[in-house]
C-alpha cells in the first residue's frame, strides 16, 4: 500500500513528465515531424496524472483514519487505566472505612473497660479522673503518631512533636498508683 507522499511525488513527477512531454510534441509539430508517438504517451501520462489525484485523496483518508484509530485506542487505554486507578482508590477508601470501624469498635471497648475500672478504682477510694482527663490528650496525641498523614488532612489541631505518644503509654502515666 503506497503513501500519500509516495503517490504525490509519482503525481509531482508524471507532471514534470507530461510538460516536457508537450514541449516534445510543439517541437516535433513546428518541425513537420510526425507526434502521433508523443501524443500517445501524452495521453497515457495524463489519465496516469487523473488516476493518481483520487489515489492521493484515499491514501490520505486512510492515514487520517489509520491516526484516528491510533488516537481512540490510546485515549480508550488511558480511560481504562483511570477507571483502574479509581477502582483502586475507592477501595482503598473501604479499607480505610473499615480500619476506622475497627479502631472505634476498640475504642468502645477501652470506654467500657474505663468504666468498669473506675468502678474497680472507687472502691478502694480513688478514681479515674486523671486518667479521663489525660486521655483525651492522650489519644490526640496517638492519633498524630500512628496515623499522622490520615491526623493531618482530617484538620485536626496540630500536636507538639514532644508531644506524641502511644495512646497506652499515656493511660498507664495517668493510673494511679493503688
Amino acid at each position: 500500500m503506497k503513501t500519500a507522499e509516495e503517490l504525490q511525488t509519482r503525481h509531482t513527477r508524471a507532471t514534470e513528465e507530461l510538460s516536457k512531454v508537450e514541449g516534445q510534441i510543439a517541437e516535433a509539430i513546428a518541425d513537420g515531424r510526425d507526434a502521433r508517438s508523443l501524443q500517445n504517451r501524452r495521453d497515457h501520462i495524463a489519465t496516469k496524472i487523473k488516476d493518481l489525484l483520487p489515489a492521493i485523496r484515499i491514501a490520505r483518508q486512510r492515514e487520517a483514519d489509520a491516526e484516528q484509530s491510533a488516537a481512540a485506542s490510546e485515549a480508550e487505554q488511558l480511560r481504562r487505566a483511570a477507571v483502574e486507578a479509581t477502582e483502586k482508590l475507592h477501595a482503598a477508601a473501604k479499607e480505610v472505612d473499615r480500619k476506622i470501624a475497627e479502631l472505634g469498635t476498640a475504642y468502645d471497648s477501652y470506654r467500657l473497660e474505663l468504666m468498669d475500672a473506675d468502678k474497680a478504682v472507687r472502691a478502694v477510694g480513688s478514681d479515674l479522673g486523671r486518667v479521663v482527663r489525660g486521655s483525651t490528650h492522650g489519644l490526640r496525641w496517638a492519633l498524630s503518631k500512628g496515623a499522622h498523614t490520615l491526623f493531618a488532612d482530617s484538620g485536626a489541631a496540630r500536636v507538639q512533636a514532644n508531644r506524641e505518644a502511644p495512646f497506652a503509654d499515656t493511660v498507664k502515666r495517668c493510673l494511679p498508683n493503688i
